[in-house]
C-alpha cells in the first residue's frame, strides 16, 4: 500500500489535488441544491428561484473547474509520455555500446512503445480517479451533516468493503506482473520475426515454430493473465457497488422501522448514496491503475537505471586532434565470457591504409570497436600525436572516426552532418548512385537499394561526417569482382589522397598490396601479417 501511495504521489501535483477538491465541492453543492429543493415547498416561487440561483452558481463553478482540470490532466498525460520516452532515449544514447548489446533492442523498444504509453494513459486515469475519490469524501462529509447515524453506517460498510478489496488485490497485481513479463517475451519474438523475416519465410519449420510455439504462446499468456486480473478486479468492483446498493436499501427498508432516520433524511441519504455509486466505483479503480502503474514504472526505471549506470563520462567537444600519429599501447578488453582482446600495440601514421585480417571469432570486430572508441579499454593507453588520451576525452576521440560494417544503417535524414548538399550529390555521382538516389531537402530520396548499392551509399554517409579516420569492416565482401577492384584500386587511393587514414578488415588476398601495413588478428592478439600463407582459423 505504501508503494501505491508513492506511485500516486509521483503522478499528482498540488494543482491537480486542489482542482480535484474544488471539483468535488462544486459537485456536492449541485447535489445539495437538489436535495434541498426536494424538501422545500415547491408551491412557493421564491424557494424555487433561490434553489435555481444556488444551482446556477454551483453549475458554472463546476464547468469552469472541470475545464481547467481536464486540460491539466491532458497536459499531464502528454508531458509524461514525452518526458519518459526522452529520458530513456537520452540515457540509452549515452550508455556504453556493450550495455545496449547485452540488454537487447527489443526490451528497450518494448518499454518505449508499451510502458511509456501505458504510463501516460494510467496517469490520466489516476488523475480522474482521484477527482472521483475527492467527490466520495465530500459526499461522506455532506452525509455526516444531514444524517450522522446513516453516515456512520455508510462509513463502516465502505471500510469493510475496501478492506476486503485490498486483501484480494495481491493476486490481481501478480496477474499484471505476469502479463507484463509475457509482453517482454512477445516483443522479443516479434523482433526476431521482423528482423529475420527473410529467413523465417525461407524455412517453414522455423516459421511455424516461431508463430505457434512462441508468438501465439506469449499472446495467450498475456491474454490469460490479463483476463484473470481483470475478472478478479471486476468481482471486487461488484462487491463495492453491491455494498452501496445494500446501504441504500437499509435506509429505505430498515431505518424507518427503527425510526433512525426521518423521511427527509432518508430521501437525502438515498440520493447521496446512489450518487456515490459511480464516483466510488471509479475511485476504487485507483487500486488497479496503481498496480499497472507500478509494473510499468518498474520496467522503465530498470532500463533507465541500467542505462544510467552504464553511462559514459566525457564531453564530445573536448579538444583532440590527429595530424601525425595514432598509437595503441597495451590496449586490452575482456568479455564477461572470458574472451580477451589484447594487449594491442600499434602505431599508425596519418594517411596510412591499414589492413586487418583474421578468422571468425578472432577479435577483429572487437578490436575495431576498441580502436574507434565504441568500447572503452579496460587497460592500456591511446596516444594521439604523442599525447596520452584521457578517459574524459573518449567521446571526443570517437568523433575522429567514421565506420561502415556489414550491419551498418543508412539514414535517409542528414541528422546534423556537416557536408553540403552539392558535395553529397557529387559523391553520389562519383560512386555511380546518382541515377538511383539524390540528396534533397536534407535527406536521401531513396534508401531501398541492392546490397552493393547500399554499401556505396553507406560510404557516402561516412564521407558526409568529414572525419579523418575511416573504419571499413568487410566492405568489399559480397560485391561483384569489378566493384571490388574499383574499391581497392581507385577508392582507397582517392581516400588516402584526401588525407583519410583507413583501417580495412579484408581477406581479399589479390589486393593485399593496396595497403601501407597489414596485420593478422588471431585469438585476440594482433600480429604483423606473415609473409608465408597461414590459416586464419582459431587454434585451440
Amino acid at each position: 500500500m505504501i508503494e501505491k501511495c508513492r506511485a500516486l504521489w509521483q503522478v499528482l501535483s498540488l494543482k491537480l489535488v486542489l482542482l480535484s477538491s474544488l471539483s468535488a465541492c462544486t459537485t456536492i453543492l449541485i447535489l445539495h441544491t437538489f436535495t434541498m429543493a426536494l424538501q422545500l415547498d415547491s408551491s412557493n416561487p421564491a424557494n424555487l428561484v433561490q434553489g435555481a440561483v444556488w444551482f446556477s452558481v454551483a453549475f458554472v463553478g463546476f464547468v469552469l473547474v472541470q475545464l481547467v482540470f481536464q486540460r491539466s490532466v491532458i497536459r499531464l498525460t502528454e508531458t509524461t509520455i514525452k518526458t519518459v520516452r526522452l529520458d530513456i532515449l537520452d540515457a540509452v544514447r549515452h550508455a556504453r555500446l556493450q550495455m545496449i548489446e547485452q540488454f537487447g533492442q527489443e526490451r528497450i523498444l518494448s518499454a518505449i512503445a508499451y510502458d511509456a504509453n501505458t504510463l501516460s494513459q494510467l496517469n490520466q486515469f489516476v488523475a480522474l480517479s482521484v477527482g472521483h475519490l475527492f467527490t466520495v469524501i465530500a459526499a461522506l462529509i455532506y452525509m455526516f451533516v444531514i444524517a450522522p447515524l446513516g453516515a456512520l453506517l455508510a462509513l463502516g460498510l465502505i471500510a469493510l468493503a475496501v478492506t476486503a478489496y485490498c486483501l484480494r488485490f495481491g493476486r490481481i497485481h501478480q496477474g499484471y506482473e505476469r502479463a507484463r513479463e509475457a509482453e517482454d517475451s512477445f516483443f522479443t519474438h516479434l523482433h526476431d520475426l521482423l528482423m529475420g523475416i527473410r529467413e523465417v519465410k525461407q524455412n517453414a519449420l522455423r516459421n511455424d515454430s516461431l508463430y505457434e510455439q512462441h508468438l501465439s504462446r506469449d499472446a495467450s499468456a498475456v491474454q490469460h493473465n490479463k483476463i484473470m486480473a481483470e475478472c478478479r478486479f471486476a468481482h471486487n468492483q461488484l462487491m463495492l457497488m453491491a455494498a452501496l446498493y445494500l446501504l441504500a436499501a437499509v435506509a429505505v427498508f430498515v431505518a424507518p422501522l427503527w425510526f433512525a432516520l426521518s423521511p427527509q433524511q432518508s430521501i437525502s441519504f438515498v440520493i447521496i448514496t446512489l450518487f456515490m455509486v459511480s464516483p466510488f466505483h471509479s475511485s476504487m479503480e485507483l487500486f488497479r491503475v496503481l498496480s499497472q502503474l507500478q509494473v510499468s514504472q518498474h520496467k522503465l526505471a530498470e532500463i533507465k537505471q541500467l542505462a544510467s549506470e552504464a553511462g559514459e563520462q566525457g564531453v564530445a567537444s573536448s579538444a583532440v586532434s590527429f595530424t601525425q600519429q595514432l598509437t595503441l599501447q597495451k590496449l586490452m578488453f575482456e568479455y564477461d565470457q572470458g574472451f580477451t582482446v589484447g594487449p594491442i600495440n600499434l602505431e599508425v601514421n596519418q594517411g596510412d591504409i591499414v589492413f586487418i585480417s583474421g578468422g571468425n571469432g578472432s577479435g577483429k570486430t572487437t578490436f575495431m570497436r576498441l580502436l574507434s572508441g565504441l568500447y572503452a579499454p579496460q587497460s592500456g593507453q591511446v596516444w594521439l600525436d604523442n599525447r596520452p588520451l584521457e578517459a574524459a576525452q573518449l567521446l571526443a576521440y570517437r568523433q575522429l572516426f567514421s565506420g561502415i560494417s556489414a550491419d551498418s544503417v543508412v539514414f535517409a535524414n542528414r541528422y546534423g552532418q556537416p557536408m553540403g548538399e552539392a558535395q553529397i550529390n557529387q559523391w553520389l555521382d562519383k560512386l555511380a548512385l546518382s541515377d538511383k538516389v539524390q540528396f534533397r531537402d536534407g535527406r536521401f530520396t531513396n534508401t531501398r537499394l541492392s546490397t552493393g548499392q547500399l554499401k556505396r551509399l553507406a560510404m557516402v554517409q561516412a564521407l558526409m561526417e568529414e572525419r579523418p579516420i575511416l573504419v571499413l569492416d568487410e566492405f568489399a565482401a559480397n560485391i561483384d569482382p569489378q566493384s571490388r577492384q574499383v574499391f581497392y584500386r581507385q577508392w582507397l587511393p582517392t581516400l588516402k589522397e584526401m588525407g583519410k587514414t583507413l583501417f580495412v578488415i579484408t581477406h581479399d588476398e589479390a589486393y593485399f598490396d593496396c595497403c601501407d601495413s597489414h596485420y593478422l588478428m588471431r585469438d585476440g592478439q594482433l600480429h604483423p601479417y606473415p609473409t608465408q600463407p597461414l590459416s586464419l582459423v582459431k587454434s585451440h
